[in-house]
């Protein structure tokens, strides 16, 4: 094709009669001329190019004149017999081929010619081979009958080829040739079955196995995508070319001068300059979809298919020309009409070094994308993905030892190449496994389950890494947008996102193929992983086998876990020693178990953690006996003692996550499990490991005399203080401290829900992840069944009595307490204002609606207490703005996990905390900014220093916004804290205006 348009460029006009040489640009007018078959679009249709000396050619789309084929079907519609036959005898007869036209006359708009095959351009017009006369004479075509007497609204133009039409139609009629074909079915078998969809693209990939497959190219979108039939099984795929990416036409073809069809407005350009980029970057895009077009379409090629998503796109090469085997991509990066895409190339592995060479071909050559193209010295030569630029190149792959799995699609690993060790969290790239969800346990709160088969998806990842070696190679950083774009301050960081690999194995795609996540689908331009492609294969075996996610029967049993945990705050709140009391019960049940199997859940500090007791499935706090540890400081709260983060990070590495077994010996008042822990795998006792490391000093009140181990964890201490190591390098009287008990703590941080707010700086909470409102709310409903042993004696109502009351807007029993007794104009009680414990809100109801309380349900303390927002002067309900201040406050915290910061407890045993939900910014901080709050000048509480600063930018932005208070100038109402009492029938349980 390339020679022959060469060939036809070097014509003169005046050489040829009606060639093309400078006429060429007139072929679209003229009624004969010069060209070459572009496409063929069915027995009788063919699209004849011309040439030009830059920009694709002019086109002319001629039917041969007096003749017609049967049509091609598509998606909607299926072929008439013999169409596909009929198409490909032109097709190969034609394709790529110079001819001669002569335009004999025009029909409903479209044009038919005569058309001759030709040698070469050179050829003199009218010769070579009729293509319609061979189009009849194989059987492949009717001839149109043209009646003696002309008729309106008809064809009537007899060319001198007609008659020798009928007469070669009749022949091959008779030779039943072609469509004439009699024998029985086989004008069925001749239509084709075309899949457009309904196949399973990743599964063909692994039938395929990186085979040429033999194909035909039927239409090509652009440059480096093409749509192709393959053969015999006609699968109408979409095949993306791997590696590189061609410039994409305009969605809108422009007029012949350049400027948009009628009716559409062109884009505004920017500037200039990029009014320049823009139209040169079209023009390549047009003669990269031309370069294409001119070696593959309506060709025969090889199809060598790499890989699939999951919408049935294929990624692959094409290779053309049976003598060269020429391969697609190479050719348009050799003549400058694509792009290497690096993070798609590093999936090839050494296919991807010809696609480099053939770019630096054109790069060298500065042609077309690369006219501008400056060579630049740089290691290495591949260019990374931007993002992973922000990670210095020495940190970019690392060995490292897996100490945490946070979900199934995140974990914690040390980098063994620093010094300290460093923890650092990788997400693993381009899967996405099933989430746990956070846990809404108060009433009127949506109750969420976790994602099908989180749990497994953990475990599959803690039984495959924790503890082991194994080597990062980060890929991209994923940016997190801040819920506040607005604020000042430090963004989020980024997430780390690496393929990570344990022994010569790819941890995302043994994932992915044991069913427990899924590929994430990215844009066109999104970075990815480098195994990308292993990760579709592997889904694709996952879903082909339905495993996990992927299984079309019942899902996987629920997890339930009875938490012996004490929660934050307290211990000797009254919800704290009703856990206690839980864990006193299981003490004797545990212990004449014996040697119990748990997993480390969590870490508390280096001689005390959680432990999850699969058999039980049960969460306890648990202690090494015989030794302590230097005690970690509380957040936010500075340093601990020394060697305390070190002791930790030590017990964290050995045990976080591992399989232990542990024996019981004793319990402490706080209900926490004492005993011995040894390591499943090593069978080590994890107390002597840290008497050895100088992390933990032997209790001189423990009787280590009676214990097995007594005598192997004197001699590790003995051993360390010998060497001075770690504590043992300390002054006598930091050691000795660690002897002494421990100290209360200022501060302190809650796992909380919000159940109600009062007002603009006012609001309960409850405890997360807390067993005692799920208890009650099964106890209370089994009493309620139960018919009414009589109505609540009168004698005892009164206020500040404990009763159960039926919450008026879902009908359901709640613990309550008698705010004040409702009496008619007799003054005989008809009803109560009830303050619901658990919640904190109220309800006015009858007296048929309230009940006695069980003393059993009175175990647990009130669930619900009460909190305000430290620091913060908020208008009153009766002020201005304060209905409004408490419904965006309501905004803020309703339904969504919430960590309060407790500064203190006043004589009310109201807690004054900083909220936070997680996000950069505080509650405390959005109300100020918001203009529903003023920072106090003379807090009663000591705001943290780390907020101070937050606040009094937040009150600035407001002031400057003219936000809520500060619309008319400077906020004006009281400094003092007004107590407002709640109002009967403002919002119900469960929130305002629940």
């Amino acid at each position: 094709v390339a020679a022959s348009l060469s060939l036809l460029l070097q014509q003169t006009e005046s050489q040829l009669d009606g060639g093309f040489g400078s006429g060429i640009r007139l072929i679209m007018s003229k009624v004969k001329g010069k060209g070459i078959i572009h496409s063929v679009l069915s027995g009788d249709t063919v699209v004849v190019m011309g040439y030009v000396p830059s920009g694709p050619p002019p086109m002319k789309q001629l039917n041969l004149s007096h003749i017609s084929a049967p049509r091609l079907g598509n998606k909607g519609k299926v072929d008439e017999p013999y169409a596909w036959a009929s198409r490909e005898f032109l097709r190969r007869t034609c394709i790529g081929k110079c001819v001669y036209f002569r335009k004999d006359y025009e029909f409903r708009g479209r044009e038919f010619a005569t058309i001759w095959l030709q040698n070469s351009a050179a050829d003199p017009p009218e010769t070579g081979e009729n293509l319609g006369l061979k189009v009849v004479s194989e059987g492949w075509a009717k001839v149109r009958r043209i009646p003696a007497v002309p008729q309106q609204g008809m064809p009537n133009e007899r060319t001198p080829d007609y008659e020798p039409l009928v007469k070669l139609e009749e022949a091959a009629e008779a030779a039943q040739k072609g469509i004439f074909n009699k024998e029985p079915g086989a004008a069925e078998k001749s239509v084709r079955n075309v899949i457009y969809e309904g196949y399973d693209a990743i599964a063909m990939v692994d039938d395929f196995k990186g085979g040429r497959v033999h194909a035909i190219v039927e239409y090509v979108p652009n440059g480096s995508t093409v749509r192709a039939l393959i053969l015999p099984t006609f699968q109408h795929i979409s095949l993306y070319l791997a590696g590189i990416s061609c410039p994409r036409p305009p969605q809108t073809a422009p007029g012949a001068d350049g400027a948009a069809p009628e009716g559409q407005a062109e884009a505004e350009p920017k500037d200039a300059a990029a009014a320049v980029r823009a139209k040169a970057d079209n023009a390549i895009a047009a003669e990269a979809k031309h370069f294409t077009e001119c070696r593959v379409l309506h060709r025969d090629v090889g199809i060598q298919i790499l890989g699939a998503d999951k919408y049935n796109n294929f990624f692959g090469f094409v290779f053309f020309d049976d003598n060269k085997g020429s391969n697609l991509s190479e050719e348009l990066l050799s003549n400058g009409f694509a792009k290497v895409v690096e993070w798609s190339a590093k999936s090839l592995g050494p296919a991807a070094e010809p696609l480099r060479a053939a770019e630096k071909i054109a790069k060298d050559k500065k042609i077309r994308i690369w006219k501008d193209f400056v060579a630049v010295e740089r290691t290495p030569v591949v260019k990374n993905p931007p993002s992973i630029d922000k990670v210095p190149t020495n940190e970019r792959e690392f060995p490292a030892k897996v100490v945490e799995i946070v979900s199934g699609d995140t974990i914690v690993v040390v980098d063994l190449t620093t010094n300290p060790p460093v923890e650092k969290r990788i997400t693993l790239s381009s899967i996405r496994a099933p989430k746990v969800a956070p846990q809404n346990r108060g009433k009127g709160a949506e109750q969420k389950k976790d994602e099908e088969y989180a749990w497994e998806s953990k475990e599959f990842l803690r039984n495959l890494l924790i503890g082991k070696k194994v080597q990062v190679c980060i890929e991209f950083l994923r940016s997190i947008p801040s819920d506040d774009p607005t604020r000042e301050g430090a963004p989020r960081p980024d997430l780390t996102c690496a393929s990570v690999i344990v022994d010569s194995k790819n941890v995302a795609e043994a994932l992915v193929e044991a069913g427990l996540a899924k590929v994430v689908r990215h844009r066109a331009d999104d970075e990815r992983s480098s195994f990308y492609d292993a990760l579709l294969a592997a889904e694709g075996r996952a879903s082909k086998a339905t495993k996990g996610v992927w299984s079309k029967g019942a899902p996987p049993p629920l997890h339930h876990l009875n938490d012996l945990t004490l929660p934050p705050g307290d211990p000797n709140s009254r919800e704290a020693k009703a856990i206690k009391e839980r864990a006193k019960v299981m003490f004797p049940f545990l212990q004449r178990k014996g040697q119990l199997r748990a997993v480390v859940a969590y870490v508390i500090n280096g001689s005390r953690f959680k432990l999850y007791v699969a058999a039980e499935s049960c969460l306890i706090t648990f202690a090494l006996a015989g030794v302590r540890c230097p005690k970690v400081g509380a957040r936010d709260a500075g340093k601990g003692e020394p060697f305390a983060d070190e002791a930790r990070l030590f017990s964290r590495q050995q045990c976080n996550q591992h399989e232990v077994e542990v024996e019981i010996e004793s319990q402490d008042k706080g209900g926490t499990f004492i005993g011995v822990m040894i390591l499943a795998k090593t069978k080590q006792n994890v107390a002597v490991l840290l008497a050895e490391a100088g992390l933990a000093k032997v209790d001189p009140g423990a009787r280590l005399e009676s214990k097995t181990y007594g005598r192997e964890l004197l001699a590790a201490q003995e051993q360390a203080k010998a060497q001075s190591k770690k504590l043992w390098s300390l002054p006598r009287e930091e050691v000795e401290a660690l002897d002494r008990p421990d100290e209360g703590v200022q501060e302190e941080e809650l796992a909380v829900q919000c159940t109600e707010v009062l007002e603009g700086s006012r609001l309960f909470c409850q405890l997360r992840d807390d067993a005692g409102v799920a208890w009650l709310t099964q106890q209370i409903a089994a009493v309620a069944l139960l018919p009414p042993s009589g109505p609540f004696p009168l004698g005892k109502l009164r206020d500040g009595e404990l009763c159960l009351a039926q919450f008026t807007a879902d009908d359901q029993w709640y613990r309550a307490r008698v705010e004040k007794v409702i009496r008619d104009t007799t003054g005989a009680p008809v009803g109560a204002l009830v303050s619901f414990i658990d919640y904190g809100n109220r309800d006015e109801v009858s007296l048929d609606r309230i009940r006695p309380v069980e003393q059993s349900l009175l175990a647990l303390p009130p669930q619900a207490f009460e909190c305000v927002l430290a620091g913060l002067k908020v208008p009153s309900l009766s002020d201005e703005f304060g209905v409004e201040a408490a419904e965006y406050l309501k905004s803020l915290v309703w339904d969504r996990p919430l960590v309060a910061r407790v500064l203190y407890r006043d004589s009310r045993k109201r807690c004054h905390v900083v909220l936070s939900d997680g996000s950069e910014v505080t509650i405390n901080s959005q109300m100020v900014r918001a203009g529903f709050a003023r920072a106090k000048k003379t807090p009663e509480v000591p705001i943290p220093d780390d907020l101070v600063p937050s606040m009094k930018i937040d009150e600035e932005i407001a002031k400057k916004s003219r936000a809520n208070l500060w619309q008319y100038g400077e906020a004006d109402f009281s400094d003092e804290e007004q107590e407002i009492a709640m109002r009967s029938g403002r919002g119900g349980r469960g929130g305002r205006g629940g």
